[in-house]
């Protein structure tokens, strides 16, 4: 998504962890280093420890997020992947959503008996559903009449003009 954005020509600010937490971008994960410049800056940065005449609180509350943000992506192996692999140690915006509207439980290995029985059982009730709504739209007429009527009332009217014009 953001790849895509880039292409697209949208700015997007990259999220550079090492720049965060002013280290080289050597490509080390979970390192001594990492800790110590994180609670070097953690000693300096923590908003309350920020003079609040010279920055606002909404400002260091922000690098302060940033900051954990940049330490935890160097040292969880699941985000640091995320932040190589997509640029963000969240994951893609699909992933996110995923994540969020359904819980992970479903996803799990054995639940996908259970996954692929419900699957099935739902697509066969569609399809009946679809046919028998197919198969009642084909008898109706536009204005919801059935065919069958509207040729019975047809043949009706004819067979009296008929009787009429004998009569006469």
């Amino acid at each position: 998504m953001q790849k895509a954005d880039k292409e697209a020509g949208v700015k997007i600010a990259e999220f550079d962890p090492y720049k965060l937490l002013h280290m080289p971008a050597d490509g080390s994960f979970n390192t001594q280093g990492i800790d110590e410049a994180y609670f070097r800056l953690a000693a300096r940065y923590h908003p309350s420890k920020v003079n609040k005449e010279k920055v606002p609180y909404v400002k260091a509350k922000r690098r302060w997020d940033n900051l954990n943000k940049a330490h935890k992506t160097l040292t969880d192996e699941k985000m640091f992947n995320n932040w190589i692999k997509f640029g963000d140690p969240m994951g893609c915006l699909t992933q996110q959503a995923l994540e969020a509207s359904l819980p992970t439980w479903l996803f799990e290995e054995d639940m996908k008996p259970m996954l692929y029985t419900w699957g099935f059982i739902g697509s066969i009730c569609f399809i009946l559903g679809f046919m028998t709504w197919f198969k009642k739209s084909v008898t109706l007429t536009s204005s919801g009449v059935e065919k069958v009527t509207k040729v019975s009332m047809k043949e009706f009217m004819v067979a009296i003009l008929e009787e009429n014009d004998k009569d006469q």
